[in-house]
């Protein structure tokens, strides 16, 4: 666990820097309370497949050149009944300070197609449509950051190792886009532990996505389960609330002491007052940590 080493404001608020207490926050923010929140309209919203669920949404910062880019990546337990709209506002905020956003939606558990292994491949196809934008927008497929919560943070961690994926495999794809980094926020980044969990809520998704238990389908979790996938290659951070209800912290910590033992720079930071929601809320006091980590993930 890691105190930030800088301060950035995402729009007018400025936030106190760390100083060894822990953030100030009210009661946690709650799913409502973030999905509530309103941003105008993308730049673009394009398919990138057929599939009504197949597309993603584009905001670009003002100013010319071009812009540091992010794959935002939401979560929702994988299921349909959750999709990408409560990120809008962390969307427009991240793309205010001056990054190209491009926020995917996917084939979710309960949509025809959705599961193992259409999500993953949707979530590949979407990052690598990357590639098509480039070609009519000003982002920066050479600077790439994947960002995801809760579940999300499972996929964006998966995102950097597809060119790690053996030909013939289910989600081997040709080139797929360069991850230069990962950040994580509240991620689930140890499937089979979350899948073994006693619990009916997203723990019991996690086989519904694989079309199974860890031991029943040992080789699917080897190909997507970041904490069996590191090194990923790339830098990782991970956010976690310390008054999360839904991921436990462990998921955090074990990543990240996984990934820096295998060679990955992995760090974590532990937000004391935080809850599931609060790091993806730009009205959170905890909110500027999501710009402190961005920035060194995308600085070198």
């Amino acid at each position: 666990m890691r105190c930030p080493r800088a301060v950035i404001a995402a729009t007018a608020l400025a936030f106190p820097a760390c100083s060894g207490a822990q953030d100030k926050a009210a009661t946690p923010i709650t799913f409502q309370a973030v999905a509530a929140l309103t941003a105008p309209a993308p730049t673009l919203r394009e398919s990138y497949g057929a599939d009504s669920s197949q597309f993603g949404e584009l905001r670009l910062p003002t100013g010319t050149g071009r812009f540091p880019t992010i794959v935002l990546v939401h979560g929702g337990c994988w299921r349909s009944e959750y999709d990408y709209r409560y990120l809008n506002a962390m969307a427009q905020a991240l793309a205010d300070s001056g990054y190209a956003v491009w926020t995917i939606e996917f084939r979710r558990v309960g949509n025809t197609g959705g599961g193992w292994p259409n999500t993953f491949l949707d979530v590949g196809a979407a990052t690598d449509h990357l590639r098509e934008l480039a070609k009519r927008f000003p982002v920066d497929t050479n600077r790439v950051v994947a960002v995801g919560h809760s579940a999300g943070g499972q996929l964006a961690l998966w995102l950097p190792t597809r060119r790690r994926l053996a030909a013939g495999t289910s989600l081997y794809t040709k080139s797929p886009m360069r991850v230069r980094g990962v950040l994580a926020i509240d991620g689930i980044t140890d499937m089979g532990a979350f899948a073994r969990a006693k619990s009916v809520g997203c723990n019991a998704a996690t086989p519904q996505l694989m079309g199974g238990m860890p031991d029943s389908v040992p080789n699917r979790y080897l190909q997507v389960d970041p904490i069996a996938r590191v090194p990923l290659g790339a830098r990782s951070r991970l956010l976690q609330g310390y008054l999360d209800q839904i991921v436990p912290m462990e998921q955090a910590r074990s990543f990240a002491a996984r990934a820096s033992a295998a060679g990955d720079e992995s760090q974590w930071t532990l937000l004391e007052s935080a809850g599931h929601f609060d790091a993806v809320s730009p009205l959170s006091p905890v909110f500027y940590h999501v710009f402190d980590e961005l920035r060194s993930l995308f600085d070198r």
